[in-house]
C-alpha cells in the first residue's frame, strides 16, 4: 500500500520545471554545449559537496532526453529500487540467521523504509540524485562487505563503492569509518590477514578523504563547527537525536522536535543495547550482526557530521526532509539488528531473556508502524510542495518576485531561460505546454494568495 501511494503522489506531483539548485545544470549544458566543459564543473565544490558522479549523470541524461525532469525522478526511483534490491538480497543471504516470522518482517521492513515517503521532497526533486546515489553507493559498498570473508574482489568493490557515495553527497565520507567498524568482526583466516585487510582499508579510506577535502572553503554563512559547538553545545547534542528521530516521526506532528528528539534516543540507546547483549549472549551472530549494524553506524556518523556543519541552524534543521533519504537507514538497520536479536536468543539456555524477547518484538513492531504513519502522513506534503514551485515559476515569470523564493534572484534565470528555449529543453521551452503545467490544479488559491497581497499592498499605501 505504501509503495503504491508513493507511486502515484510521484506520478502526479512531480517537479516538471527547474527549481533552486537545478538551474545550475543549465550552466553545465552550457559549456558542454559550446565544447567549454572542463571537468571542474563537475568537481567543484558546490557548498559543503562535491558531487561528481550525480552532475556527471544528470548533464548527460538532460542533454539526452531535452532536460526531460520526469525521466530524472524516476531515475531516482530506479536508484531507490537498486539499493532496496540489494537489502533484500542480503537479508535472503542471511535468512538462516532469521526466525521464519522474523525474516518476513525483514523483507517487508526494506521495502518500507527505502520506499518510505517521509523525504517527501526528494521523491518529486530530480536534482536530489546526489542523496540517492550516494546512498545507493554505500549500500553497494556494505552489501559487498556482507559476507563472512573478504576477498580482493569484495574489498575493491566496496572502496569503489565508498568513492562514488563520497563523491555524491558528502554524506558518504561517514562511509569509510562505518565499513571498517564492519570489517572488524570478520572472520580472518589468520592475525596477518586480519591485520593487512584493515590497514589496506585505513590506507584507501585516508587517500580517498584527503584528496576529498583538497580545496574545501568553509561557507561564510555557517559558522565553522568549532565555533557554534564551544557556543552552544547543547544545540549540536540535541541536534544528533532529532536527525535519527526525524524519520518516524510525522512531518504535521504537534511538538515535533520533541518527538523526534525522545525516539532518535530512544533509538539510539537501543542500538548500542541489541549490539552489546549480541556479543555477550549471541557470540555465532557477531560476524552478522557486524554487517546489518554497518547502515545504522554509518548514519550516527552522518548525524555528527550534519550537526558540525549545520547545528548552528538548531535542532529544528534536523527535521529537514531532505535528510530522511540516508536517515531512514539507521531505523532499517536497528530493525534488522532487534529481528536478528530476537532469533538469536536461545531462551531454553537464558530463559529470564524471555520478557526481553517479547519486549524486543514490541518494539519492533511499533517501530515499523510508526515508520509507516510517518511515511504515509508525509505524502501529502508533496502536494504543498508541488503548488510551491509552481507558483513560484509563476510568480517568476509574471514578475512576481515577492512570490519567488529569495535563492531563484542570484541564478540569471531569465538567461537561462532563454537558453532552454533555444535548445528546446524541458517544458519551459514550450510555451502552451508551461502555461498548462503552472497553471493546472491551484488557480483557486493562486488567485486567493494575489487578491490577499494586493489588498495588503493597497492598505499598506499612503
Amino acid at each position: 500500500m505504501n509503495l503504491a501511494l508513493l507511486f502515484f503522489h510521484i506520478l502526479k506531483y512531480a517537479f516538471q520545471v527547474p527549481y533552486l539548485d537545478s538551474w545550475d545544470v543549465v550552466n553545465r549544458m552550457s559549456s558542454w554545449l559550446e565544447d567549454d566543459l572542463a571537468w571542474r564543473h563537475f568537481f567543484h565544490w558546490y557548498g559543503s559537496h562535491r558531487s561528481f558522479f550525480p552532475r556527471l549523470v544528470e548533464t548527460s541524461m538532460a542533454l539526452q532526453f531535452g532536460w526531460n525532469l520526469l525521466y530524472h525522478v524516476w531515475f531516482n526511483v530506479f536508484l531507490s529500487g537498486l539499493a532496496c534490491f540489494l537489502f533484500l538480497r542480503w537479508v535472503c543471504a542471511s535468512r538462516t540467521c532469521f526466525g521464519s516470522a522474523a525474516f518476513q518482517i525483514a523483507l517487508t521492513a526494506c521495502v518500507l523504509f527505502v520506499f518510505s515517503g517521509r523525504p517527501s521532497v526528494n521523491w518529486l526533486w530530480g536534482e536530489k540524485i546526489v542523496g540517492f546515489m550516494s546512498t545507493l553507493g554505500a549500500v553497494f559498498g556494505f552489501f559487498m562487505l556482507s559476507s563472512e570473508r573478504v576477498g580482493p574482489g569484495r574489498f575493491l568493490s566496496a572502496a569503489f563503492a565508498g568513492i562514488v557515495a563520497t563523491y555524491s553527497f558528502s554524506s558518504g565520507t561517514a562511509f569509510w569509518p562505518a565499513a571498517f567498524f564492519m570489517l572488524l568482526f570478520k572472520k580472518y583466516e589468520s592475525a596477518a590477514g586480519r591485520f593487512l585487510t584493515l590497514s589496506s582499508w585505513f590506507l584507501v579510506s585516508f587517500a580517498v578523504l584527503r584528496v576529498f577535502v583538497e580545496g574545501y572553503t568553509p561557507q561564510p554563512w555557517f559558522p565553522p563547527p568549532e565555533v557554534h559547538i564551544a557556543a552552544d553545545p547543547g544545540r549540536f547534542l540535541s541536534f544528533i537525536p532529532v536527525y535519527l528521530g526525524a524519520v518516524i516521526v510525522g512531518p504535521e506532528m504537534p511538538f515535533q522536535i520533541t518527538l523526534a528528539f525522545g525516539c532518535g534516543i530512544a533509538g539510539l540507546s537501543l542500538f548500542t543495547t541489541l549490539i552489546f547483549l549480541n556479543f555477550i549472549y549471541c557470540p555465532a551472530s557477531r560476524p552478522a550482526l557486524s554487517a546489518f549494524a554497518g547502515p545504522g553506524v554509518y548514519v550516527i556518523l552522518n548525524a555528527v557530521l550534519t550537526a558540525s556543519g549545520r547545528g548552528a541552524s538548531g535542532p529544528g534543521w534536523a527535521l529537514n526532509d531532505q535528510l530522511a533519504t540516508t536517515s531512514y537507514l539507521f531505523w532499517l538497520s536497528l530493525m534488522l539488528v532487534g529481528l536478528l536479536t530476537f532469533s538469536a536468543i536461545d531462551i531454553t539456555r537464558f530463559p529470564r531473556q524471555k520478557n526481553m524477547k517479547n519486549a524486543l518484538a514490541v518494539v519492533c513492531v511499533i517501530i515499523f508502524i510508526s515508520a509507516l504513519a510517518a511515511s504515509v502522513g508525509s505524502l501529502g506534503r508533496m502536494k504543498q510542495l508541488s503548488r510551491k514551485v509552481k507558483m513560484t515559476t509563476r510568480g517568476m515569470l509574471e514578475g512576481r518576485y515577492e512570490n519567488v523564493d529569495k535563492a531563484l534572484q542570484w541564478t540569471g534565470v531569465e538567461q537561462k531561460i532563454r537558453f532552454l528555449k533555444e535548445h528546446h529543453l524541458t517544458i519551459m521551452s514550450d510555451d502552451e505546454a508551461l502555461q498548462k503545467y503552472i497553471h493546472s490544479g491551484d488557480d483557486a488559491e493562486w488567485q486567493e494568495g494575489t487578491t490577499t497581497r494586493e489588498k495588503a499592498a493597497s492598505n499598506a499605501a499612503p
